[in-house]
């Protein structure tokens, strides 16, 4: 008999996953796309809406406001990826090594994870961000660390049962060391679990790198920021409140994507039986 085939992402990622796509691809090729420069002030279009010079219309200054948001996608992409991809790393191997090790290792691992997840997130970022100094790495160093208590949490408990699985105390019994039987045992049956979180986190860093941004904490102007974006429409939302709102659909609309994105993974990768 044929192998039953598994279901894929389905039709409702396929949306998500096209606009992502696309967004992506204008902010890696967004220097040699034919743009308006992001901080170039147009004065014969203050405010303006949407026309053929400018399609999404423009900000206060008169800068494009197309151009504004596919750079700063830049930026948000850039924070997003970085963000999650150090807590995925981190968190995955401190929640390993909590499940497998135990001990005084579990014991200060959780613990200095319930310090940080009882640490308000905003009031850490703004701290650190503002004795550092805001810049792309810094933002993305910070939200990445606040990061890491939910991918310790998420890894922790099933590797807690799968340390108790005869194949994991076979290779205990013969004598594999505990670095090599996470890399080799552990690791490859949490993955899909991380996979999955990791994509609806990185819908999370985009969000709360445009809060920064709003701020006034994120990447410094010039660049733009879809936060800073926002924050610079609320002197003209009464009069023109396309100046803000569009910036913010398009933030709304990336963190909704990974969301759907991330829920979609989860049902197709089926992450329950996999981690357990």
């Amino acid at each position: 008999m044929p192998a039953e085939r598994r279901p894929g992402l389905g039709r409702g990622a396929w949306p998500p996953l096209v606009f992502l796509g696309v967004l992506c691809t204008a902010a890696l090729l967004a220097p040699v796309l034919p743009l308006a420069d992001p901080t170039h002030s147009d004065t014969d279009a203050l405010a303006a809406g949407i026309s053929a010079k400018h399609w999404l219309g423009t900000d206060a200054l008169g800068r494009d406001t197309l151009s504004r948001i596919v750079h700063g996608a830049r930026v948000s992409l850039v924070v997003g990826v970085g963000a999650t991809a150090i807590g995925a790393v981190a968190g995955t191997l401190l929640g390993m090594a909590a499940g497998v090790v135990r001990g005084w290792v579990s014991a200060v691992i959780m613990r200095l994870t319930d310090v940080l997840l009882a640490f308000p997130a905003m009031i850490f970022a703004l701290a650190v961000i503002g004795a550092v100094g805001p810049s792309t790495a810094s933002v993305t160093v910070v939200i990445g660390l606040l990061f890491i208590p939910g991918f310790v949490r998420i890894v922790r408990a099933p590797v807690l049962s799968l340390s108790q699985r005869e194949f994991v105390l076979a290779c205990r019994a013969m004598g594999m060391s505990t670095p090599r039987l996470m890399a080799r045992e552990i690791l490859p049956n949490i993955l899909t679990g991380v996979l999955t979180y990791a994509v609806t986190m990185f819908g999370v860093g985009v969000m709360v790198e445009g809060g920064l941004g709003f701020l006034g904490v994120s990447v410094p102007p010039p660049e733009p920021t879809w936060g800073g974006m926002i924050a610079e429409g609320r002197q003209v939302l009464a009069q023109h409140p396309m100046v803000t709102l569009t910036p913010t659909l398009v933030l709304v609309l990336v963190v909704v994507c990974a969301n759907v994105v991330g829920d979609r993974l989860s049902a197709r990768l089926d992450t329950r039986g996999a981690m357990l």
